[in-house]
């Protein structure tokens, strides 16, 4: 019973082969060899076309999930190393010569809320390599301390918001 179920399944891969060599039957469009393909950037290995990447080929620079995401991992260090400095951002707002002066206002309100932006980066930069030299404890503690004091500071601005007065910054 078992070998008869082998010869009947074996005799249909043999038909569906010869199927595959008539003009309309099943097989490969294009033969492996013509495939195109491109070296990836992180690995540099060659890979070669898929038909998932037939809309997209051209954007395609890695062979795979993991070079992708190593590939973003780097991508991500590079924009933290090349982060504008405070200093080159107040720069740029004093430089500002304003033709009307409700234009300059507004430019200048959008650089300072750059700086801000970019020093809250580098605080927090910091504190995440002070974290990093603490040990298990001492990094718990710090995290829970801080929690309570942004909680406190949060609770005062609504108070402060409540009782008609604007927080201070």
């Amino acid at each position: 019973w078992i070998g008869s179920t082998r010869s009947i399944s074996s005799t249909t891969t043999l038909a569906m082969r010869k199927d595959s060599n008539k003009k309309g039957g099943l097989g490969k469009a294009v033969a492996k060899q013509n495939l195109p393909s491109k070296v990836c950037v992180v690995c540099e290995r060659p890979f070669t076309w898929r038909k998932k990447w037939e809309t997209v080929w051209d954007e395609v620079t890695t062979c795979s999930k993991s070079c992708n995401a190593k590939r973003r991992q780097r991508a991500k260090q590079e924009s933290k190393k090349h982060t504008p400095s405070e200093d080159a951002l107040v720069s740029l707002v004093s430089d500002d010569s304003g033709n009307e002066s409700d234009n300059h206002h507004q430019q200048q309100a959008q650089q300072q809320g750059i700086v801000s932006t970019s020093h809250q980066l580098l605080t927090k930069e910091r504190e995440q390599e002070d974290f990093a030299n603490l040990n298990s404890r001492q990094a718990k503690k710090l995290l829970r301390q801080q929690h309570k004091q942004t909680v406190k500071a949060q609770k005062e601005a609504r108070r402060q918001k409540r009782m008609g007065a604007t927080p201070e910054v």
